[in-house]
């Protein structure tokens, strides 16, 4: 019902922006939206902001505070309170870290410069633990495998231990997923066992966990 009123053909029909997210909060909008990710975000609309190697930068300086303002929903109110908006701040938690996860990867395809890509892959490593199995395998794993492509030799390098570290952390591969490692990861990584660059080579010597991961998805689907 709320998509079919955003796309209706009338303007009058339609509410501004900022009603939809008066009248979503809490609801598709976590209350973390609106007291710290929306304001925090909001700066990289500014000119000061336009491009994608410096909303990276920037995000990876302040990662620690993002970070624990996520964690307490940026509420400090009294011990019983906060016990009993546990559940709601872990669900706004999450919540939270995919908003995060999304800027992060909207500006990866367009970074520039080799101190932005590492940093982006740094951000990437530093979330993953936070992150859930889906996110990881769909919205994590194709960036990574697109820095495995990388013009640049580090870059590519970083790329292939950063998948390696994150793709560790899958104890459990969702069924539908389950084809991943021998149908998109592995054959999107293997080029690399020629690649030019010594670094890269052997980073990807690394790989061989993920051939024994993807062994073992196999083996659990297969009983």
């Amino acid at each position: 019902m709320q998509v079919a009123q955003m796309v209706q053909r009338e303007p009058e029909k339609r509410l501004t922006a900022e009603e939809y997210l008066k009248q979503q909060r809490g609801k598709a909008f976590p209350e973390i939206f609106y007291t710290f990710l929306q304001p925090y975000m909001a700066q990289f609309a500014k000119e000061t902001f336009q491009s994608a190697d410096e909303r990276v930068l920037v995000i990876r300086k302040n990662l620690e505070n993002i970070l624990n303002n996520l964690c307490n929903g940026g509420q400090t109110g009294k011990a019983e309170k906060q016990e009993k908006a546990s559940q709601e701040l872990c669900s706004s938690k999450e919540q939270g870290l995919v908003v995060l996860v999304s800027v992060i990867t909207s500006c990866l395809q367009t970074l520039r410069f080799c101190d932005s890509k590492l940093a982006a892959l740094e951000l990437i490593l530093h979330l993953a633990g936070r992150l859930n199995v889906e996110i990881l395998l769909d919205r994590i794993t194709p960036y990574l495998l697109h820095f495995c492509n990388d013009s640049m030799p580090r870059v590519r390098a970083e790329a292939v231990r950063t998948l390696t570290k994150v793709l560790a952390l899958v104890k459990e591969v969702p069924r539908n997923d389950v084809n991943i490692y021998p149908e998109y990861i592995l054959p999107g990584i293997a080029h690399l066992a020629q690649d030019e660059a010594t670094i890269v080579r052997l980073a990807y010597a690394g790989i061989l966990v993920l051939e024994n991961a993807g062994a073992n998805c196999l083996d659990d689907v297969s009983y």
